[in-house]
Parts: C-alpha cells; sequence; structure tokens
C-alpha cells in the first residue's frame, strides 16, 4: 500500500464509545497502515469538539451513537466545528438513505461496523485524499479570488444570458456598484442605454465564434456606465471558457479618462505650441521682408548716391589739366569707388537672404532659380531646378515656407552631403505640391533623423505642418538623400 500521507506520523480522531469496537479499528490500523499513527479517542462528541478545538487531525473517524448525541446531528456537529478535517463514518446502521445523508453532507465514506475488514484503511487514505485535494482546489480558489481581488482593472464574468457572475473589487471602484448590488443582474446596466442593444448582439456573436478572446473598441470607441450615471471611456478584452459545459464571457477594462485626458492636453499643446511657433515664423517673416525692403531701399539709395559722387568726383579728378599731384586723390577715389561697389553687392545679397524680392515679385519658381544659382556658385556643386511653371497661385505663407525648407536643404547638403550633383524638382502631385531635394552625397544616418540636436530637420518638419503638410528623408540608390515635402494646394492653407 502506498503511504497515506507524507508526514512522518498520521494522527487520528477516534470518536467512539464502545471500548471493543475501539479496540477493533486499532488493531486495522497497526495491521494495514505502514506509516507511524498515533490515536486520540473521544468517547463523547463534546470531548471530540474539544480535542479538535485544541489539536489538528488528519482524519475523524466518528460513530453515529454516542451517549450525548446521535445520528446524523453527530456528525453535523463535528463538520460544523472542523470542516477541513475529513471525516470517516463508522455505525453499526445498516441504513443506506443515512448513509446518503451523511455522504451528502460532507462525509468522505460511511462504513458499517463488522463489516468494514479490510476497507477501513482504504477509506482512510481515500478521505485523506480526497480532503487534500479540496483543500488544495481551496487553495488554489482562495489565490485566483485574491488575484482577481487585487487586479488594477475591473474584471466581470457573465454568462450566456449575460448576467454578472464575477464582479471584482477593481470593478467596484470604477463603477461604484458593491458586488452584491450588481451580481444576477444584467451586463447592460454597466453601458450606455444608447449603446446596450449593439454591444449585447457584439457580445452574443462572440459568444457562437470560434474566437477565444477579443480586444474591444477596436473599431470605435466604448464607454461605461457609473453607478451615478456617469459615461466613460473604456478600454476592455473580452474572452470565454466553458465551465461545467457553461459559456462564460469574461471582461476585462479599464477607466481610461485620465489617459485619454492626459494625451488630449498633450495634442491640445503641441497645437498651442505650434500656433505660436507659426505666429513667430510669420512675424520673423514680416520683419524679415521689412528689414530686406529697408536695406534695399534706404541703404540702397545711399550707397547709389555715394557711388554716383565718387563717380563724378573720379571724372574731375582725371581730366587733364590737374596737377600731377592730385593721382594720388584719383588713385584713392578709385578704390573707395571699388569699395562702394562690394558694399552695395554685399547688401544686395544680405537683403536677399532676408527675403528675396523675387518671392514676392516673381513668384516661387524664380526664387528658387535664383536660390539654386546662388548655391551653385558658393559651393561648385551642380545643381538644376525643375519647376512647374503653373505653380504661382499658391498662398504666400505656402510659397514662403516651401523657399526656406528649400534653402535649409541645401545647406545641409553643403554642411553634410559631399555631394557632386542636386537635384531640385517643384511640381504639382494630387491635391497638393510637391518639393524635392535630391542630392548623390555619403547620405544620412537614420539615427540622426530622431537625434534631438537635429534643430534644421525639426524646423523643416515643423515648417511642414504649420502648412498641414508633410516632410520625409529618403535614402536614394545607389548612395544620397532626397528631402521631399508636400503640402496640400489650398488658397486657404496657412
Amino acid at each position: 500500500m502506498q503511504p497515506i500521507s507524507p508526514r512522518t506520523s498520521l494522527r487520528v480522531l477516534l470518536v467512539e464509545d464502545n471500548t471493543t469496537d475501539a479496540l477493533v479499528a486499532c488493531d486495522e490500523l497497526a495491521h494495514a497502515i505502514d506509516v507511524a499513527f498515533t490515536v486520540e479517542q473521544a468517547t463523547r462528541l463534546q470531548a471530540a469538539l474539544a480535542l479538535l478545538a485544541g489539536a489538528s487531525f488528519d482524519v475523524v473517524l466518528l460513530d453515529l451513537s454516542l451517549p450525548d448525541c446521535d445520528g446524523l446531528d453527530t456528525f453535523l456537529q463535528l463538520r460544523a466545528a472542523a470542516p477541513e478535517v475529513p471525516v470517516v463514518v463508522l455505525s453499526h446502521r445498516v441504513d443506506e438513505a443515512l448513509a446518503l445523508q451523511a455522504v451528502h453532507a460532507g462525509a468522505q465514506d460511511y462504513l458499517v461496523k463488522g463489516g468494514a475488514e479490510g476497507l477501513l484503511v482504504r477509506a482512510i487514505r481515500y478521505a485523506i485524499e480526497r480532503a487534500s485535494a479540496a483543500l488544495a482546489l481551496r487553495s488554489s480558489e482562495l489565490r485566483l479570488a485574491g488575484v482577481i481581488d487585487s487586479a488594477m482593472d475591473a474584471i466581470i464574468s457573465v454568462d450566456a444570458a449575460q448576467r454578472i457572475v464575477l464582479f471584482n473589487a477593481a470593478a467596484e471602484r470604477i463603477f461604484g456598484y458593491a458586488a452584491a448590488e450588481v451580481m444576477g443582474r444584467g451586463l447592460e446596466r454597466l453601458l450606455p442605454l444608447a449603446f446596450r442593444a449593439r454591444h449585447h448582439a457584439q457580445v452574443a456573436n462572440f459568444g457562437v465564434t470560434g474566437a477565444s478572446s477579443r480586444a474591444m473598441g477596436a473599431l470605435e470607441p466604448v464607454s461605461a456606465l457609473r453607478a451615478n450615471g456617469e459615461e466613460f471611456p473604456i478600454e476592455a478584452s473580452i474572452s470565454k471558457v466553458k465551465v461545467d459545459g457553461q459559456l462564460l464571457l469574461t471582461v476585462i477594462l479599464r477607466d481610461v479618462t485620465e489617459p485619454r485626458r492626459a494625451a488630449q492636453q498633450v495634442v491640445d499643446s503641441k497645437e498651442s505650441l505650434r500656433a505660436l511657433l507659426r505666429r513667430l515664423q510669420q512675424s520673423q517673416e514680416d520683419e524679415r521682408r521689412r528689414v530686406a525692403r529697408e536695406i534695399h531701399d534706404e541703404l540702397g539709395q545711399l550707397l547709389t548716391g555715394l557711388k554716383m559722387d565718387l563717380r563724378w568726383l573720379e571724372r574731375k579728378l582725371s581730366e587733364p589739366r590737374l596737377p600731377p599731384a592730385m593721382n594720388a586723390l584719383l588713385d584713392r577715389t578709385v578704390a573707395a569707388s571699388a569699395l562702394n561697389d562690394q558694399t552695395m553687392a554685399t547688401v544686395q545679397k544680405l537683403a536677399v537672404e532676408l527675403r528675396p524680392a523675387a518671392l514676392d515679385q516673381l513668384g516661387l519658381a524664380a526664387a528658387l532659380a535664383q536660390r539654386v544659382r546662388q548655391f551653385q556658385q558658393r559651393t561648385g556643386v551642380a545643381c538644376s531646378l525643375h519647376a512647374d511653371e503653373l505653380l504661382q497661385t499658391l498662398p504666400p505663407a505656402v510659397t514662403s515656407e516651401l523657399y526656406y525648407i528649400c534653402q535649409e536643404a541645401l545647406t545641409n547638403v553643403t554642411r553634410h552631403a559631399q555631394a557632386t550633383q542636386v537635384a531640385v524638382r517643384l511640381r504639382a502631385v494630387g491635391d497638393g505640391v510637391q518639393l524635392e531635394i535630391e542630392d548623390d552625397g555619403v547620405g544620412i544616418d537614420p539615427a540622426a533623423l530622431a537625434a534631438p540636436h537635429s534643430l534644421g530637420l525639426l524646423g523643416m518638419r515643423e515648417r511642414a505642418l504649420s502648412c498641414d503638410g508633410s516632410l520625409t528623408l529618403a535614402p536614394v540608390a545607389p548612395h544620397g538623400t532626397c528631402v521631399t515635402m508636400w503640402v496640400p494646394r489650398l488658397e486657404a492653407a496657412r
């Protein structure tokens, strides 16, 4: 026989008032059990209850007929005092109805004295094993219940009729209902009225599909209803399992009111920052235009007047009737005139850098052509421009952003690309305008695209977003980089 218990000693409580029957039971245990055991005997029920209160036993052998109690009530009292201890009933009564009542009430077995030879030890072993299994199951259930109740997410189970059969502590906290208030009630109680019919149908359909789990709200937001009538957004998943042939549907959900509020605040904050950036860019652009105009008009006129005076002085000092001593003054005048010419060129360059007049007077294509020529002259890198001449009706804000993105891209080519050729393309694509700046340089490291110090790239992206457009950087074969900006072709674009 296999050992009854892993313990080194088996403790048996024998509740028996007949000395002979007690000796018979002890003798059978001594001959059949292969582990050490101790037996404590109680001749009355009250004595047995006292022993159970003060010590632990592996099994109880119980006679139903005792001086202070008789019949099934003997077992029921002992069971109530020690529900975790397995009990084997030993009785002289050959009463099938009584035996069934005892077993249904929780007795592990019912043996008739005198006819239990060889069965007692087997009954004890089975009683202990069943009790151990029941205890393990109970412990497992308690652990599961503890996990469910300690979960941060609400866990709600419903039967096939969508009646609530499980409602954990998180669900109580989120919905504002005590579990007792909703147990056995319909799941629709937790849903807004407008969604009840649809959700009832969706849950029912899920119950008959082959899928075992599914995320809820994948196609549309899901809302729930608190006890106080407040609707709130949730994220949820549903799973199903059959328990004893009965369908059980379990929903795990969380209240996403705060995460969504925080996410919306982030979106609003970004929109506010972008709106501020657009205002700053527009203010900067207006200031560029004003300064460029003043440099071109005011300073340009002054330098032009100075040039005319220097040329007049140069002609006067070149007259042959003047003495040779005036030649030194002529040379100084010629040098000053040349310096004035250089100053005028520098002023013109500064005005173009601030705000090219061609952008306002001739349009984007002409301004880009001017920028491409300047880039080629300064760097020696071959640069071509292919522009759709029909793109002359873009809003001023859009033309400015396209121009400055092209300018920033060409600056990046000069600094980093080591290119020998650059192509700039401006064309209509779909319902928008696309600007491409493609080079045959060394390319760009993907890590640099997300680097926080890449302020140039960040500025280009923000410029594109300010026009409701997009900007991408992609490698080109066999080597090089292509910067692509697309903006909607709308007169109302910002």
